[in-house]
């Protein structure tokens, strides 16, 4: 079930002009990838990532993945290298910690913030799932 607090919270405002562009970019890479990518609104500030890629400073790699700048708090790989690190959230006031990548990406150690909002069982099945490649390192764990 879709979390609308995050859907509607922590987006860059766009202009309408932009909304109309941004909404035409979406609705075309989601056919390109052949996945609604208005489904990543909910823990990816998409609006903000597709201003970058608007003026060049950002593109996609080759798997389409736009990092972690525009990252939600509620992101499972929600990171300390997201804009929306270590701000207070509009309805709650509590402050959002990310997790840390190791130096080489290869390790990503999640917060106690997160770790209050994602179950360790669920970030291990998403790290199985989705980086494969990475060590999640828990408290307690070397």
């Amino acid at each position: 079930m879709p979390d609308y607090h995050y859907i509607s919270n922590f987006n860059t405002k766009l202009s309408p002009q932009e909304e109309a562009g941004f909404q035409q970019w979406a609705v075309s890479e989601s056919e390109k990838a052949g996945k609604d990518k208005f489904r990543d609104l909910e823990d990816y500030d998409l609006r903000g990532a597709w201003k970058e890629i608007q003026s060049g400073e950002m593109k996609p790699d080759e798997r389409g993945h736009l990092g972690d700048k525009y990252k939600k708090p509620n992101h499972p790989t929600f990171s300390d290298q997201s804009i929306y690190h270590n701000t207070k959230d509009p309805k709650t006031g509590e402050r959002y910690l990310g997790g840390t990548w190791g130096e080489k990406g290869d390790t990503f150690a999640p917060s106690t913030t997160m770790l209050q909002k994602q179950p360790k069982g669920f970030l291990q099945q998403y790290f199985q799932k989705y980086e494969p490649n990475t060590k999640l390192v828990l408290p307690g764990n070397n």
